[in-house]
């Protein structure tokens, strides 16, 4: 399941809140953050963790870098972050260009890995993640601050 911005919430909420599971859904892509506050249930209670690839740009300012980290840091793994430096909510991913490309490439190489079993594909998120000055990605417990600045607050945050 992917879903951008608000439509990222309702990604979110399907794989990973008690309110709204589906588990039929065997991999989420968050484009451009959401919220962990947005709709009832408890995130992340599910005995087994749905993959999750969190895609955010730097400077977007609609949701800011600091959702994503939250969803991330809260999540379990299987996850894995691409940051997408000096972009905002659709610079990633409008127009076409270097940025989409790597979007594109790495969103393939996730669902390939995990709907269709691709060790191939798990090695190639990485590399193609990874671009200097343009991308960075980790699959870390947690978001360092060089790939994803926490300038500003996620809106309906609960405290860090």
């Amino acid at each position: 399941m992917i879903g951008h911005s608000d439509g990222g919430d309702v990604s979110l909420a399907t794989v990973a809140n008690t309110c709204c599971t589906d588990p039929r859904i065997g991999a989420a892509i968050l484009l451009s953050g959401a919220e962990l506050t947005s709709f009832g249930g408890q995130y992340f209670a599910r005995p087994t963790a749905v993959p999750l690839l969190v895609v955010q740009g730097t400077a977007d300012t609609i949701n800011p870098p600091a959702c994503s980290v939250q969803i991330y840091d809260a999540a379990p793994s299987p996850k894995h972050y691409l940051s997408l430096f000096g972009l905002s909510h659709t610079g990633a991913y409008l127009p076409a260009g270097p940025a989409r490309a790597v979007v594109e490439r790495v969103t393939v190489d996730f669902l390939n890995a995990y709907l269709k079993g691709s060790s191939t594909a798990l090695g190639r998120m990485a590399s193609d993640a990874n671009v200097p000055g343009l991308a960075g990605f980790t699959s870390a417990p947690s978001v360092s601050a060089r790939l994803a600045p926490l300038n500003g607050a996620c809106p309906g945050a609960p405290p860090r």
